[in-house]
């Protein structure tokens, strides 16, 4: 979606422009800004829409080279996210909103795919093949480097389907 919105930011990307993805540490940063501040660790982060991140304090945009002394009062809250969101302020809104829409379909098929994918980390095969200071290729390897990405109820059902299939029943 390209255009502005009604706070006039650059709402999408146009379709002669590539979108550009936020780094590895900067995914990590909007992941928590939207599943903890914004959806306070509920449900609703899977289908949070990335057209409502906003960044706004006392009704002005987050700039990165703004003074906190001189917004004058603010709310503790509101300058607590600042202060552990302030990464965040060098990248545009439609960066970060492109980012979330990405986490989302990545999360989306993550949680499809979970039940399929065999989760050692340890293949004996490759360790016996290869030295010991390489790293296994397989999807659980990477699933376990890139958990940070993945979201809480994502991580929750996962769980909990582990926890069905293996707890012992009671007598």
């Amino acid at each position: 979606m390209a255009g502005f919105d009604l706070w006039l930011n650059l709402a999408g990307y146009s379709t002669d422009e590539v979108p550009k993805l936020l780094p590895l540490n900067a995914l990590h940063y909007v992941m928590n800004y939207v599943e903890v501040e914004l959806c306070k660790e509920t449900k609703s982060v899977v289908v949070y829409n990335p057209m409502s991140i906003r960044f706004t304090m006392n009704g002005l945009m987050l700039d990165p080279n703004m003074d906190i002394k001189e917004l004058g009062p603010i709310n503790y809250e509101t300058e607590i996210v600042e202060l552990k969101f302030k990464d965040l302020s060098n990248y545009s809104l439609r960066e970060i909103r492109y980012s979330w829409q990405f986490l989302k379909i990545l999360n989306s098929n993550l949680s499809e795919a979970l039940p399929l994918v065999n989760m050692s980390i340890n293949d004996n095969n490759f360790q016996l093949q290869n030295p010991k200071n390489s790293v296994s290729l397989t999807i659980a390897n990477y699933i376990a480097n890139f958990r940070v990405l993945i979201m809480g109820p994502i991580k929750l059902d996962l769980v909990q389907r582990v926890m069905g299939k293996t707890a012992i029943p009671r007598e």
